[in-house]
């Protein structure tokens, strides 16, 4: 007596949770890695969207979602360094300008600039400034010169440059606080007038 064919085993094509979730961090991170400052987080959701879809792809079945998501979140990681890198080397200021004569009275021009919010090294000024002014990220800035004078600089958002003038600047030492991101490069030149 012959036995029944068996029956073929059913491999389960059921989508999990973490492939629904690999999927969705892979395309919250494509988006973010797009966004010139959420690039430098975008890596996160790219990296867990990764490691979700490979769980994803070694589990018993052939399911789709996680394969869609595997080279989503390897384009994204890569976007986003991309960006990142993209994002830093834009917000670099050009090379320095050297400083114009001094005017007759022996004053000098003063600048000012860094990488990022918080004051600067202070310098000596006195009088009368023409303040020329860039920004180079896509950022929003605001600057002053010193707490105790409170003489405002400049407040905007974005990739600008402008010239603003400060009268009276008691004599002494002097420094900028600029409140802005840390990866938004500025300067700003203090022209004796």
């Amino acid at each position: 007596m012959s036995l029944p064919p068996a029956a073929p085993t059913s491999v389960s094509t059921k989508t999990t949770l973490a492939s629904w979730f690999a999927l969705g961090l892979s395309i919250l991170g494509a988006i973010l890695a797009f966004v010139p400052l959420a690039s430098f987080g975008a890596w996160v959701f790219t990296l867990a969207g990764f490691v979700l879809a490979i769980i994803g792809l070694v589990q018993r079945g052939r399911n789709v979602v996680p394969a869609i998501a595997l080279p989503v979140s390897i384009i994204a990681f890569i976007a986003a360094v991309v960006v990142s890198v993209g994002t830093i080397f834009a917000n670099i200021p050009g090379s320095p300008v050297e400083p114009e004569a001094p005017v007759a009275d022996g004053r000098v021009a003063v600048v000012f600039e860094a990488q990022g919010g918080g004051k600067t090294a202070p310098q000596e000024m006195a009088g009368d400034y023409a303040v020329s002014w860039e920004t180079f990220g896509t950022c929003y800035y605001s600057a002053e010169l010193d707490d105790e004078f409170s003489f405002d600089i400049l407040t905007v958002h974005g990739v600008t440059s402008g010239t603003n003038y400060l009268y009276d600047i008691p004599a002494g030492s002097h420094f900028v606080e600029m409140m802005t991101g840390p990866a938004c490069g500025w300067r700003a030149e203090f022209a004796p007038q």
